[in-house]
């Protein structure tokens, strides 16, 4: 498969921001007291993302909807940035990859962001440094899949073949030339 490690990667950072809008989403209803049911594994996180807005009010719970609707949107746009990789060539996989150089970017403003003002939406993900480094990890996939790819030019095909077709003239005239001669002849 071709970018797979560009896949894995922004793979994983999608499954897990939409995990975290999720959570977030689930939190804004559970501390607005909508009654809207909560999966049984994310309860944990809910409930703290939950009490940890009440404890702040109003204002936290419109800063916990938008940073819900900023990270689904960041998620989706690296989905979308996976899409354009995998399926298109040339200059179109290349805006791709830069979409999703950016969407990187901006997860890792959006992490440190919150984990500067305390917020425990990222706390279960692990510590700040080991998410910086994995997104260091998953930009750095992005441009090894760029470094490795090869792509197919009809220039360098005719040329590859002109060059091979040189050296088997050259070693033909040089086995001529090395052969033992008939004195008869």
């Amino acid at each position: 498969m071709r970018r797979a490690t560009t896949a894995i990667f922004l793979s994983g950072w999608i499954g897990f921001l939409a995990v975290a809008a999720a959570t977030l989403a689930l939190a804004v209803l559970h501390a607005a007291d909508i009654g809207f049911p909560i999966p049984a594994i994310l309860a944990d996180p809910v409930e703290v993302l939950s009490r940890t807005i009440l404890a702040e009010g109003n204002v936290q719970l419109l800063a916990a909807t938008l940073a819900s609707l900023v990270v689904a949107m960041i998620g989706s746009t690296l989905a979308l940035a996976l899409w354009i990789v995998l399926r298109a060539d040339g200059e179109e996989r290349r805006f791709g990859e830069r979409i999703a150089l950016g969407g990187l970017a901006a997860v890792a403003v959006t992490i440190a962001s919150a984990h500067l003002l305390g917020s425990p939406v990222f706390a279960a993900a692990g510590s700040l440094s080991s998410l910086l480094v994995t997104l260091g990890l998953s930009a750095l996939a992005v441009l090894f899949d760029r470094l490795i790819e090869l792509d197919e030019d009809e220039a360098d095909d005719e040329g590859f073949r002109a060059a091979l077709s040189l050296i088997g003239q050259e070693m033909a005239r040089d086995a001529a030339q090395r052969a033992p001669r008939d004195p008869n002849r």
